[in-house]
This record gives structure tokens, sequence and C-alpha cells, in this order.
């Protein structure tokens, strides 16, 4: 399997797993209150995958996510080149 195919997987499983569970702040957890935000993270350099003016194929699913699920998108842009994994 090649790195790009790689990338890809991890980030559509990481969609996946963050449109399934909801994002509640641990204080407003009792009082049902969600952050009404959807965060993702990606590449800012990046294509076809991702980059910063949200033209890459994950950019377009993370926005499909966001919008089925009613919240704002919010991009964590981070470089996904050498040492990805030990830095996160």
């Amino acid at each position: 399997m090649s790195s790009a195919s790689r990338s890809f997987a991890a980030a559509v499983i990481a969609a996946v797993a963050i449109a399934a569970s909801p994002v509640r702040m641990p204080a407003q957890a009792d009082a049902g209150v969600t952050s009404g935000k959807l965060h993702v993270c990606a590449d800012p350099n990046n294509l076809p995958f991702s980059n910063v003016e949200q033209q890459g194929f994950e950019n377009r699913i993370a926005a499909l996510i966001a919008k089925d699920m009613d919240r704002e998108l919010e991009y964590f842009w981070f470089r996904q080149g050498e040492k990805f994994f030990r830095q996160t």
C-alpha cells in the first residue's frame, strides 16, 4: 500500500470516527451543550488530498460531513510529512 493510500485511509477512518461521536466539552456535558464545530486535522499542502484553499477531496469530504452534522468546519493544519506519527 502506497503512503498516499495509507494517508487517505487514515483520514477517512479519522473522519468517520469524528462523525460517529458527538463532540462535548467536559464542563458542558451535563447541560447537553456541544461545541457546534467539527474539528479536522489536515495537511496544508498535500493535493489532491487537502490544502489550505480547501481544494482537495478530503476537504470536500470534511465539508459534507460537517454539513450533514449541522456543524461549523474548523481546520487544524499540520504537515503530514516525515516524523508525522512521532510528532502527533
